[in-house]
């Protein structure tokens, strides 16, 4: 891969980490928001394992489709802008009539669909943009990036 190209990757990379913790930071109230939508204690447990049972169902799939893909780039980053961009149809929720916490669950487990093509691609597709000698450095940078956004504190 041509050297300019390599570099480019890499800063989207790292600013991309940004938009991912401003992102994370957000979905981290999904539970919050459902309770005011009227949702139910078996709702808010449905949000936590629904997403986990479809991860866990989808994930090898798609796996087994990416590694048949020759262009798996385009899946990959159209899988996470499908998630980011379906999260807006979150904004609409309260103006609809009824059933506002179940709307709200249905949407969010649906989104875990392209969530669960985006992790079984995203690290394949990492080994394929940075070369190896840059791994480390880029990988610090996005850590830096995401913990200076969530401020200061460790995610996991």
């Amino acid at each position: 891969m041509e050297k300019q190209i390599v570099e480019r990757n890499l800063r989207y990379l790292v600013i991309e980490m940004f938009w991912a913790a401003i992102f994370t930071g957000c979905v981290s109230f999904n539970a919050a928001y459902m309770i005011r939508l009227g949702g139910s204690n078996l709702l808010i447990s449905l949000l936590t394992s629904g997403a986990a049972l479809i991860n866990a169902l989808a994930t090898m799939p798609f796996a087994a489709l990416l590694e048949r893909t020759a262009r798996r780039k385009p899946l990959i980053i159209g899988s996470l802008a499908l998630l980011r961009l379906g999260h807006l149809a979150l904004i609409a929720i309260p103006w609809l009539s009824g059933w506002h916490a179940e709307m709200m669950l249905l949407i969010l487990l649906l989104l875990n669909v392209p969530v669960a093509l985006f992790t079984a691609g995203w690290l394949p597709l990492l080994a394929e943009i940075i070369p190896l000698r840059r791994r480390a450095r880029v990988f610090s940078s996005r850590n830096i990036t995401l913990r200076q956004d969530s401020g200061g504190e460790c995610s996991t």
